[in-house]
């Protein structure tokens, strides 16, 4: 039986340059599901972005990378505990 995904559960995924290293996210809150990136670098939220669903967080995440480093290498996203 499928039901709907926890709070907590979700992906994740590394981008990087040479400038900055970026940590994405698309994951499932209490109020529903968010797409995010965060510095690792500078250790700050970089945006985060309400979704309809876990791919169109990814696809968020992924717009945001992008538009910070440009030319982001593959994303690689892998299973959130949770």
């Amino acid at each position: 039986m499928l039901g709907f995904p926890k709070v907590g559960s979700g992906f994740w995924a590394d981008a990087s340059s040479d400038e900055r290293h970026l940590r994405l996210f698309s994951s499932v809150t209490e109020l529903g599901e968010v797409g995010a990136v965060f510095d690792l670098d500078a250790k700050v939220w970089v945006a985060r972005e309400w979704a309809d669903n876990l791919d169109d967080g990814k696809q968020r995440a992924e717009r945001i990378a992008t538009g910070i480093l440009k030319k982001p290498p593959p994303i690689e996203w892998k299973n959130s505990p949770g």
